[in-house]
């Protein structure tokens, strides 16, 4: 066996060392055969042991068993609803003239005219009612407004 050239420093000396003494172990034949267990149940190496079942009995349904007869249900007449008054009627949505106004309102807002733009915020609110943005500004608006009143 050839011998390995040994590295300078001292923690590659000691990795050196140990891969050697490795690969010196290598070389060496095994003195005795390898044999592997088998089961001592008689089945062979791999094959797994069947799980048995607790209950040997089938269920009553999978045995046969007929199902139970269903009785045809009988429609039963349905109480006639009353007339349903006609829903007040819905202001008209108009969403392009509420996001106009809704600007509008936020340059009257930033230009200080804060009654103006709850004006034309609560406008744009009237044809947009569902619109969550301007009815967050005019909160905004109006918040500003009561602020500007008590400071005079």
């Amino acid at each position: 066996m050839t011998a390995l050239p040994l590295p300078r420093h001292g923690r590659a000396l000691a990795v050196a060392a140990i891969l050697s003494a490795a690969l010196a172990g290598c070389a060496t034949a095994p003195t005795e055969p390898v044999t592997t267990p088998t089961p001592s149940d008689g089945r062979s190496w791999g094959e797994m042991k069947p799980i048995p079942n607790p209950t040997d009995a089938q269920p009553a349904s999978s045995a046969g068993a007929a199902a139970p007869a269903q009785t045809p249900r009988r429609a039963t007449p349905t109480p006639a609803a009353p007339a349903a008054a006609p829903a007040p009627a819905k202001p008209s949505v108009d969403k392009a003239r509420a996001g106009q106004l809704r600007a509008q309102g936020l340059v009257e807002l930033n230009r200080g005219e804060v009654q103006k733009a709850v004006s034309l915020l609560r406008q744009a609110q009237q044809l947009d009612p569902d619109n969550t943005l301007i009815a967050r500004d005019l909160q905004r608006a109006v918040r500003i407004q009561s602020a500007v009143t008590n400071r005079k």
